[in-house]
This record gives structure tokens, C-alpha cells and sequence, in this order.
């Protein structure tokens, strides 16, 4: 994202587009960018969304000062996940380009905890950390008090843009397991829903998932021009501001990407699938 032009919504056009939200009756804000802490105006978006009656969640590089995360919390943030991408510093630093960012990013997520935030560490899981395994990580946050979650690696092709990676397939289905292991004997351990981490290891022996995603349905993902897409993947549908709407469902297999794959689980929550998940 640093190599595209520098853009950011303005507070009126957020506003506009937090109202077609809560009309629409969607359920969860999440934010993120680049880094939405830079915002100008991030903490009066987080209130207005509030104030409508949405969820609020944010993902920060851990970048944040103390003081911005106070304020989130006064304005009504309710859960925040802080990037880490590894357990070892010197590793983080050569993946985020950025000296002493792991230390920062752990201050960051001890610091959310003091405040309630419901923090946890969020690992884009690319082969770094899928080769020096996973569990190293997840018993690392976990000793400091704190749930550990995961996104899958993921190519994005429109306005939000994540380049290939080379991808070793065995590596990542050998985190997977991994991850499934912490689920299913350590509660508390791992966000992710057991179901999505279910879902990926199918999704990474090239089987069908269990769940298809509805992004562009129940779930969709808005940029700073207002531009409505289903999900980093697939196609513009509409744009907020100057086109009538047109959400679309199409029951997708592409891909993985948690922020997608999971909130769209909502939408058919059954008994079963629920006890499934309060007992894992």
C-alpha cells in the first residue's frame, strides 16, 4: 500500500458512508488501510459509527501512541488487532522495513489491554512464518496475556493491492494443522474461527470449503472514494456516492481472506455451527 498515491476519506464522505451502512442495517465497521490511525479524523468516525449503532474494529501496524489509543476507546472502539508479523524482532524489522517495530507493536497491543479493547496479534501468514512455524508465535502472545489470530495469504487486485507471494504449500498446511491444534486444546488461543481454519486447510489441499464466502453480500469492503467491491478480489459493484446500489451474491471459493470469510459465517449461524464454535 506505501508504493500507491496517498489518499484518505474526508470526515463528511465517512460520515455519508456510515449512514448508508446503518440504514442498510450492517452490523460491524471494521477499519483499515494503510494505517487508519493516521487518519486525521479517525477518532470522529469511530464516534459517529458508534453513535449509529455499529461495531467498531480496527487494525493498527502498532504504530499508534498511547494517546491515539486512549482516545479510540473514548470514542467508542471496541476491538482492535495489532500486526505482528513473527516472534523474532530482527525479523519483523527485515519483513516491516521499520527499526524496533516489534517492540512497538507489542507495547501497543499490553497497552489496548489496559484499556479494554479486546486486543489481539493479527499475522498475515506468509512463508516466513509459516516455514519457522507458527506455534513459536502463538505461545508467544499467548504469554503475554493475549488471543492470537491469522490472516491467509491472499492476493488483492483492486484499490487495496497485495503483491503474489511465493508460497511453499507445504509449509502453510503445516501451520494450519498447527493453528487447528491450538484451537482445538488451548481455548482462548486463536480468534479465528474454527470453522474458517477448517475452511483454509481445504482451501490449501485444493478442496471445496464447507462455507462459501458472501462477500458482496452480507459483507463488503468500501475504499476511500466510495467504491463498493465484494472483497479485495472481485470487481467494483457500485459507488456510494453517485451510482444506485447493487450488492451481489456469488457464493465464492477464490480465496480465504479472513476479514471476508468470516463475518460472512454471520450470516447462516445456526445452532449447530454455533455450539461447534463455543466448544472448540
Amino acid at each position: 500500500m506505501w508504493e500507491k498515491p496517498k489518499h484518505h476519506i474526508s470526515l463528511s464522505d465517512a460520515k455519508q458512508i456510515i449512514d448508508f451502512l446503518a440504514k442498510r442495517r450492517f452490523l460491524i465497521l471494521y477499519l483499515t488501510g494503510g494505517e487508519p490511525t493516521l487518519h486525521p479524523n479517525i477518532c470522529e468516525i469511530v464516534s459517529y459509527a458508534s453513535s449509529k449503532g455499529l461495531i467498531t474494529t480496527m487494525t493498527t501496524n502498532g504504530t499508534v501512541s498511547q494517546k491515539v489509543l486512549l482516545r479510540l476507546r473514548e470514542s467508542g472502539l471496541q476491538s482492535i488487532s495489532v500486526s505482528l508479523d513473527h516472534y523474532d524482532p530482527q525479523r519483523c524489522e527485515s519483513i516491516r522495513g521499520v527499526k524496533g517495530i516489534m517492540e512497538k507493536q507489542v507495547k501497543s497491543l499490553l497497552y489496548a489491554n489496559t484499556l479494554a479493547l479486546r486486543p489481539y496479534a493479527l499475522t498475515y501468514l506468509g512463508p516466513e512464518i509459516a516455514r519457522d512455524g507458527v506455534e513459536k508465535l502463538i505461545s508467544y502472545v499467548n504469554r503475554l496475556g493475549l488471543p492470537w489470530g491469522f490472516c491467509y495469504p491472499t492476493d488483492a487486485k483492486n484499490s487495496f493491492t497485495l503483491k503474489p507471494e511465493a508460497r511453499n504449500r507445504s509449509d502453510l498446511l503445516n501451520a494450519l494443522h498447527t493453528i487447528h491444534y491450538f484451537k482445538k486444546s488451548k481455548p482462548g488461543s486463536v480468534t479465528n474461527t474454527l470453522a474458517y481454519i477448517e475452511d483454509a486447510i481445504r482451501h490449501t489441499e485444493n478442496k471445496p470449503t464447507k462455507h462459501p464466502c458472501l462477500a458482496g453480500y452480507t459483507v463488503v469492503y468500501i475504499d476511500w472514494f466510495g467504491d463498493v467491491y465484494p472483497c479485495f478480489m472481485r470487481g467494483r459493484l457500485f459507488n456510494i456516492f453517485d451510482e444506485g446500489e447493487r450488492f451481489e451474491r456469488f457464493n465464492c471459493d477464490l480465496c480465504l481472506a479472513n476479514c471476508f470469510r468470516e463475518p460472512s459465517y454471520l450470516a447462516k449461524l445456526s445452532l449447530p455451527f454455533a455450539l461447534k464454535e463455543v466448544f472448540s
